[in-house]
């Protein structure tokens, strides 16, 4: 049976907040307003696009949903009846060549053997966000 809840939904914006403050703890006060508008569509499958300043939170914003993923595929029951995927992959296309390394340096760090967990994915993330 399909998920009742959507991302949209309150209740979606509530766990994804709750997710990002239990790997991220030192991101207190959870994602920013811009970030969660971008991060709520792109769980429900919907592709978006996010034009915003330099180190405004851009690489959080297209990397926090496969960590709200892979910490629901690992911990089920923790969480509500929202739609996920055991296996998120994250499709990101940047023109700018020295961005493109920078970025590529990072995510390479993020790239574990599946038995790897979210939370080992966070800790890295954290480091260099």
């Amino acid at each position: 049976m399909a998920p009742k809840l959507r991302w949209r939904d309150p209740i979606g914006r509530e766990t994804t907040q709750k997710i990002i403050k239990k790997l991220l703890p030192t991101w207190k006060n959870g994602l920013q307003d811009f970030q969660l508008d971008i991060v709520m569509p792109t769980l429900n499958g919907v592709d978006g696009m996010l034009l915003t300043a330099t180190g405004d939170g851009k690489s959080a914003a297209f990397m926090i949903p496969i960590l709200v993923l892979q910490e629901m595929a690992c911990n089920p029951l923790e969480y509500p009846d929202l739609p996920r995927t055991s296996k998120p992959i994250r499709l990101v296309i940047n023109q700018r060549r020295a961005s493109q390394e920078i970025l590529s340096k990072r995510l390479n760090s993020l790239v574990y053997p599946h038995s790897h967990t979210a939370k080992r994915m966070s800790q890295t993330l954290e480091g260099w966000l």
